[in-house]
């Protein structure tokens, strides 16, 4: 009776999905395959710091720390859509770092509306470790004249950083992503901006000072040029709102930890099947006496 439940209350939450979708947030690569002639370890990519005119450019990467500056920048879940976030993806480096990343942490929050700018902040995890993985991204930050140059324009790998979407559930709205990032190397963290040559201003990225909670714009350049972070969001979109999660008791429930004991029995049971399929959960609210059941689709997803 008891496998029975089981396989019942797994089965009734798991229908097909539609695949997760990326929101990419700017380039940094500038030149494909700068570093090919240089073979192993320095294979790959450049990302050019364009420090000669007109635009005269003088900053690698901006510091994205825990302890000294976060940075931040939005995107905008367009009307109509709700997004289910799987994970957030920055890029950062540590110079004089080997090809192994050096990262061993990454945190963030979400705000609704700009930093410092009536925005106010959905959901905090600055508190706690939320790196997923981290590896080289096969490109190098260099100036224009060693983009590509095996021994000198090597001392910058760039490394792609995720971090837990925690099963964010986010209506239509424009969102900023703040994070900071730590490593085992002393220098930085540094993040590379948004990068595309002959341009100057890229974006409206801020730095926020960890100390006093001051937000400036970051920019560089003879203008000087606003500059944009590039960031990835892996999200799974689904049409109409969702459910207001702060009037709902019962879907509030549903709590992390929760959810992680849902996939858990989820997984076990199509371990049966062979092959694992594209699955949904899906949460059935009641709030009280009388009150009308409430369905909500695509409610987390398996981290």
């Amino acid at each position: 009776m008891k496998n029975s439940l089981i396989l019942v209350l797994a089965a009734a939450g798991l229908v097909a999905v539609a695949p997760a979708q990326t929101f990419v947030n700017g380039p940094y690569v500038t030149h494909v395959g700068a570093y090919a002639t240089c073979g192993s370890p320095n294979p790959g990519d450049g990302s050019s710091l364009e420090n000669v005119a007109p635009l005269v450019m003088g900053t690698f990467g901006y510091t994205g720390s825990i302890t000294g500056f976060r940075l931040a920048d939005d995107f905008t879940v367009p009307n109509g859509q709700t997004w289910t976030i799987n994970s957030f993806k920055v890029f950062g480096y540590q110079t004089g770092s080997t090809l192994t990343s050096s990262f061993n942490d990454a945190r963030y929050r979400l705000w609704c509306g700009e930093p410092g700018n009536g925005g106010t902040v959905v959901v905090d995890f600055l508190a706690t470790n939320q790196l997923v993985n981290t590896q080289f991204t096969n490109c190098f930050r260099a100036t224009a004249g060693t983009i590509g140059n095996c021994t000198t324009g090597n001392t910058r790998p760039i490394m792609d950083i995720t971090m837990n979407g925690n099963g964010l559930i986010l209506t239509a709205g424009t969102y900023w992503l703040e994070y900071a990032l730590a490593g085992t190397v002393a220098s930085g963290p540094f993040c590379v901006p948004i990068t595309v040559l002959g341009q100057g201003t890229t974006g409206n990225a801020v730095q926020i000072s960890v100390a006093t909670g001051a937000v400036t714009r970051i920019s560089q350049g003879v203008a000087p040029f606003l500059q944009g972070i590039p960031f990835e969001v892996s999200y799974t979109a689904a049409a109409g709102p969702a459910p207001e999660r702060e009037t709902n008791d019962a879907a509030a429930s549903v709590d992390f930890r929760k959810q992680r004991r849902i996939v858990a029995a989820a997984r076990h049971f199509l371990a049966r099947l062979g092959a694992e399929p594209a699955c949904r959960f899906d949460v059935l609210t009641l709030d009280g006496a009388g009150a009308e059941p409430a369905w909500i689709r695509g409610a987390f997803e398996a981290a």
